[in-house]
């Protein structure tokens, strides 16, 4: 029989946690806080999911974590589909980051990315690439009053 996991009985709230969050990789450090576990247990964690090798640096995908939290969410015996994950090991990606961000950060309307400015009656967005620009949309609240087809709209008009 596996060992029990410290952290099966937070698999909803840390779900809910990966899924808000902006990052797009964790690192072990991370994995360690996001599940209350020691370096080794994290380690070992971050083993049995697919990684990316940066330097010395390995991380995991946001998408690769949610997967794996998912999996575990709907099984009937978390401890037992960890163990068959963890036999059969993470595979490192390779390929190139196509994004890369080891940070939350807040985006709504009363806090927006960075390079968004929110006044009465003004958006503005700075950018360089299309890349920053569709970032930056893609923190547009889609409870806010304004939508893009209206955007759109006014665009056209004027």
């Amino acid at each position: 029989m596996p060992r029990s996991l410290s952290w099966l009985d937070r698999i909803v709230p840390i779900s809910r946690t990966v899924a808000e969050s902006a990052r797009s990789h964790y690192d072990r450090k991370e994995l360690q806080r996001l599940f209350e576990l020691q370096p080794r247990a994290a380690q070992q964690l971050m083993a049995a999911l697919p990684n990316i090798s940066i330097g010395r640096a390995r991380l995991v995908e946001r998408e690769a974590l949610s997967d794996f939290l998912r999996r575990l969410n709907e099984s009937e015996n978390p401890g037992e589909t960890f163990a068959r994950i963890r036999a059969a090991t993470g595979k490192a990606v390779r390929r190139q980051l196509r994004e890369f961000s080891l940070q939350d950060y807040p985006a709504s309307v009363d806090a927006p990315p960075r390079m968004m400015t929110i006044n009465r009656g003004d958006l503005r967005v700075q950018f360089q690439t299309l890349e920053e620009l569709a970032e930056a949309m893609l923190y547009w609240p889609p409870s806010s009053p304004v939508t893009w087809k209206g955007l759109q709209n006014d665009m056209s008009r004027s």
